[in-house]
């Protein structure tokens, strides 16, 4: 990722509790830039500092991750060894522009706003996987500008419990969406190993509708848990 003497673009991954990769990045040449990062078809936008750096932490959807970073037309990539990841179920959703969509998931019968709703507003944290207790979200990209992608991990292979973790993907009416179709995929952990993708296409409500929340039904499946 060379383009003038100085300017290249330095990744280094890591592996990090519950599955997750860290990302440190220097582009010394691009510093506020907007950024590509890629992990399979799961792709974000990200922003690096006024130093030309981004931090990051991303769930390995991988027992073998191979992070890319797109900066302008240079790419680079690097590739970290996460075993445990295997122990991990994931979903994700992507999109790009102001769309305004979440998953909410709803942990062994949590209803809205209790300690066992995951998302954006309460994304929990790694650590929690950690100790097999339950989800966190990351989010890359500000939902708003680029691609912006949520992605929900579960350690599935290390749930204490039998159970059900519900899955629900809202879209909030903005003066942005409105009136308009909303684009977006999903991505599902697939049986026979790997993300299986779901494109999908939602007309919004007018709006005179404007702040109310749509549910997207059906886009994810529930994950069901057979417990240790």
């Amino acid at each position: 990722a060379q383009d003038t003497q100085g300017c290249e673009a330095r990744l280094t991954v890591a592996p990090a509790p519950a599955a997750t990769v860290r990302i440190d990045l220097l582009a010394p040449c691009h510093a506020e830039t907007a950024i590509l990062v890629t992990q399979g078809d799961v792709t974000g936008t990200a922003r690096t500092d006024r130093s030309g750096a981004l931090q990051l932490r991303v769930p390995a959807l991988s027992a073998q991750p191979v992070i890319g970073v797109r900066i302008g037309a240079a790419e680079v990539s690097a590739s970290v060894d996460v075993p445990e990841a295997e122990d991990f179920a994931h979903v994700a959703l992507q999109w790009s522009g102001p769309q305004a969509l979440r998953i909410n998931a709803y942990e062994f019968g949590a209803e809205k706003s209790q300690f066992g709703h995951v998302w954006s507003g309460a994304p929990k944290s790694p650590s929690r996987a950690s100790r097999g207790s339950g989800g966190f979200l990351t989010k890359i990209g500000d939902g708003t500008n680029g691609t912006s992608a949520e992605i929900y991990s579960f350690p599935a292979g290390q749930a204490p419990a039998r159970g059900v973790v519900r899955l629900v993907v809202e879209a909030e009416v903005t003066k942005a969406n409105c009136g308009r179709k909303v684009h977006a995929t999903a991505l599902q952990s697939s049986p026979l190993g790997g993300l299986r993708p779901t494109d999908v296409a939602l007309s919004m409500p007018g709006c005179d509708r404007v702040g109310e929340i749509v549910r997207l039904q059906n886009l994810l499946q529930d994950m069901r848990l057979a417990g240790r």
